[in-house]
């Protein structure tokens, strides 16, 4: 692996994207209940979805991307979140109390739904000053930070469309614009979720899978170029035309492009890596960026033929593609590569600080921190739970057998990325122990 640039000197306490990590896949698994007990995949417009949805999006997919650049800024960009310990203790708190709240106000306890969202604002502005402040005054890794910060504009629009969405619920008397909620979907979708993970590829994948960087030009243009498609792409929710439906079909194609540009290269740098040996982190990435390309397909196919975009099952098909497919296969695989990283690097550097001999106390090497046996079932599972569903969403009769194993698998896969997680912060604390007793 190769850390040139990278300031892991800077890096935070463990505690502080640790927390995060540990909580994304039981927020996965309540999402997963919730989904059984009210029977949600049946219609974009259920409430019941709704709240599924934002269990998944906001506590477990949310919650892994907040730790995850509370952790990256200060090594990537080069600038530490100001009292790391303290603004992660309180925004963890903040989103899992908003998110808890919300779900149970979307799912009919509307009285609870007020409390909800403004948890959520808080948890929303705090992360955006503190994150913020940070890439406002980065000096390092200027293409993850340009990404970096248009994500975090994005997380800023998504935010405030999804609190006008909330309140709408929360408040009848305001009106409910569900136009609105596609936007409020693609800025979160590709905006927040998209340019955030094309922002960390730039790191993780030629770090942790031994390819080659991505191309200069797709650095340096991808991330702006994106930003604008999703501008184009809103105009016409915002203006009313030609001139503005003509703009926002420019902006969706251009979203398309370069989406595909980004899950293409990224293929192609895994095949050309120098390592030849691969893990379960590779096929979790690999699988993203194909789940990636079909959701793209889908998308195409939905604009071209307008009676399949209206159909039941189009809308549903491309959250379970793009959210289960793409993004939590590229959150697995990181979480599998990242937090191995951090308890041998912490681990190591209290070692060196303490003096302690090797023969005192060892540290794990990252394979040994969870083993690629592990990781390698529940990839096994999290691909199984992944066709399961996409079944169900074709076939969603809840007494169906297939909606049932969907179900149990997704449950499943999450428990087993939480055993792992877990394990790895037992013996990170337990060689803590041994150090402090050495």
């Amino acid at each position: 692996m190769a850390y040139t640039g990278l300031a892991l000197e800077q890096a935070p306490p463990l505690q502080v994207p640790l927390r995060f990590f540990l909580t994304a896949p039981l927020f996965g698994v309540i999402a997963v209940l919730a989904a059984a007990a009210t029977g949600a995949l049946d219609h974009r417009w259920t409430s019941s979805l709704l709240a599924v949805t934002h269990l998944f999006t906001l506590g477990c997919l949310a919650m892994v991307m907040m730790g995850a650049m509370m952790q990256m800024l200060p090594v990537v960009a080069g600038t530490p979140v100001v009292q790391p310990l303290r603004v992660s203790a309180t925004l963890h708190a903040l989103l899992t109390g908003g998110v808890i709240l919300l779900a149970a106000g979307l799912a009919g306890v509307h009285s609870v739904l007020p409390l909800g969202l403004g948890l959520l604002a808080g948890a929303i502005a705090l992360f955006l000053i503190a994150a913020g402040w940070s890439l406002i005054r980065a000096p390092g890794a200027p293409d993850t930070v340009q990404a970096m910060r248009l994500a975090l504009i994005s997380l800023a629009l998504t935010a405030g469309l999804g609190l006008w969405l909330g309140a709408g619920h929360a408040y009848p008397t305001l009106g409910l614009r569900r136009d609105l909620t596609d936007l409020h979907l693609i800025w979160g979708g590709v905006g927040w979720i998209g340019l955030l993970v094309v922002g960390v590829a730039y790191q993780v994948v030629p770090m942790f899978q031994m390819t080659l960087p991505y191309p200069q030009f797709l650095r340096r243009a991808l991330a702006p170029l994106l930003f604008l498609g999703l501008a184009m792409a809103s105009i016409p929710y915002l203006a009313a035309g030609p001139a503005a439906q003509w703009l926002g079909v420019m902006g969706i194609a251009l979203l398309w492009a370069g989406l595909a540009t980004f899950a293409v290269t990224t293929l192609v740098l895994q095949a050309r890596r120098r390592r030849r040996v691969s893990d379960a982190t590779l096929w979790h990435w690999r699988i993203a960026m194909g789940m990636l390309l079909a959701t793209l397909v889908l998308w195409a196919a939905g604009q071209a033929w307008p009676a399949l975009h209206y159909h039941r099952v189009w809308s549903l098909l491309l959250g379970v593609l793009y959210l289960q497919g793409f993004t939590l296969g590229v959150m697995t695989g990181m979480l599998y590569k990242i937090l191995p990283f951090l308890v041998w690097f912490h681990l190591q550097a209290r070692l060196l600080a303490q003096g302690a001999g090797p023969t005192q106390v060892r540290v794990p090497h990252m394979r040994e921190v969870i083993p690629d046996r592990q990781a390698r079932r529940q990839l096994l599972i999290h691909v199984v739970a992944l066709v399961l569903t996409v079944g169900a969403v074709l076939w969603p009769n809840p007494q169906s057998w297939v909606v049932s194993l969907s179900l149990c698998s997704l449950a499943f896969s999450c428990l087993w990325l939480s055993r792992d997680l877990w394990g790895a912060a037992r013996r990170y604390r337990e060689i803590l122990r041994r150090m402090d007793e050495a």
